[in-house]
């Protein structure tokens, strides 16, 4: 995982966790536009947009993935000398080898395959946070649906929801592939 990545986003979720008033309206939230105006949104935005060059100027992504960092089944972990580099994939928690082991129906997770940038995404993301038996680490969250925005991220994805298995260490993801100046 990307350092610069993974403070960007834990600063998020710690801001978020703190603040009651800023975590309801992110839950609230349907759609990018819905935060809006929010000075955390905002500084948000410029902090990952740093990380992630490749995000288009007038893309909505870095909001929605504020929204999700705010969602119930997303939390930080509580001893605060975890290690974060070691978080699990959102795809590995949703999925798994035998159909009874997945959190996420092979029907949820075409309709998550099949959803189009924007609103419907975050809609199937949520859903599919909402399924999940264990919380979801907010870095794991922003790097799935960074990779759920580009084709090679989101065979990536699919391979790990039904192998269930972490990936390899040698295995890119949305954050290497970024830092390495190739569009996901």
């Amino acid at each position: 995982m990307n350092s610069a990545l993974i403070n960007v986003v834990m600063r998020a979720a710690h801001e978020i966790e703190r603040d009651g008033r800023l975590r309801s309206q992110l839950r609230r939230a349907d759609s990018a536009s819905d935060v809006f105006g929010l000075a955390e949104a905002s500084n948000f935005d410029i902090a990952l947009r740093a990380v992630h060059p490749w995000i288009a100027r007038n893309d909505a992504l870095p909001d929605e993935c504020l929204i999700l960092i705010a969602q119930r089944n997303v939390a930080t972990p509580k001893p605060q000398g975890a290690d974060m580099h070691n978080a699990t994939p959102l795809a590995v928690l949703l999925g798994g080898r035998e159909e009874g082991d997945r959190a996420l129906s092979g029907l949820r997770f075409q309709r998550l395959m099949s959803a189009s940038a924007g609103k419907d995404r975050l809609r199937q993301v949520r859903r599919a946070l909402s399924l999940l038996k264990q919380p979801a680490h907010p870095v794991a969250v922003v790097e799935a649906y960074l990779d759920l925005q580009g084709e090679s991220g989101a065979r990536r994805f699919a391979n790990l929801y039904f192998t269930g298995a972490l990936p390899s260490a040698g295995q890119p993801t949305a954050a290497t592939i970024s830092a390495q100046g190739i569009t996901p």
